[in-house]
């Protein structure tokens, strides 16, 4: 749905027909500017809340599970919070999925497993990137078992990327040492990212 921001509530409207809903809503922006950060995400996850429900009774969404959304977001500090699917290994013995947690424009990833005889989760850390290595490059939108122990990801330069439930830390691997370490510093999270940086590192 698209949320476009208007000056008064007497421009607020609605386009509610075709794949792709808009809903034009009155926001004040001065009592944005003048909230701290953690204020201005409560505000936006407010805003977001009130055009989902607006609209929700005519579409048929869930109010529920808009208001239940918005208290895990809160619950969060505001940050995006992602846990996949699981997907079983093929031995049936161990479930796996990824769990991603946003921090400005930090991705954490992190992939938990869980036994077939257990309900609790173990988690471990996979890698630390850049949020538009997933946005945008989508280098982590495929989440799988690399072999019986392994899930992560599989690129499609060869290089894998996992961890299992013995491993103490992540694992790279590929045909060629150099290359892996290459892309390896491509992915790792780095402050100073930029298109441009993202462009020469893969020129490498």
């Amino acid at each position: 749905m698209n949320i476009h921001i208007v000056p008064s509530k007497d421009h607020e409207r609605r386009h509610l027909s075709g794949s792709i809903k808009s809903v034009w809503k009155y926001f004040s922006i001065e009592e944005y500017k003048l909230a701290n950060q953690s204020e201005q995400k409560k505000l936006v996850l407010r805003l977001i809340t009130d055009c989902f429900l607006d609209v929700s009774e005519e579409i048929g969404w869930n109010k529920n599970n808009i208001l239940n959304a918005k208290e895990r977001a809160l619950h969060h500090n505001c940050e995006f919070h992602f846990r996949s699917v699981p997907i079983k290994s093929r031995s049936k013995e161990l479930s796996a999925c990824i769990e991603l947690e946003l921090s400005r424009r930090k991705l954490s990833i992190w992939i938990l497993f869980s036994t077939s005889d257990k309900q609790e989760w173990i988690k471990k850390h996979l890698i630390d990137t850049n949020a538009e290595n997933l946005s945008f490059f989508r280098f982590f939108d495929k989440p799988c078992w690399l072999n019986q122990e392994s899930f992560g990801f599989q690129f499609n330069n060869g290089v894998t990327l996992g961890v299992s439930l013995d491993d103490a830390t992540c694992c790279w691997r590929g045909d060629d040492p150099r290359f892996v370490e290459s892309f390896k510093y491509q992915l790792e999270y780095n402050e100073d990212w930029s298109p441009e940086l993202a462009a020469k590192l893969a020129n490498w």
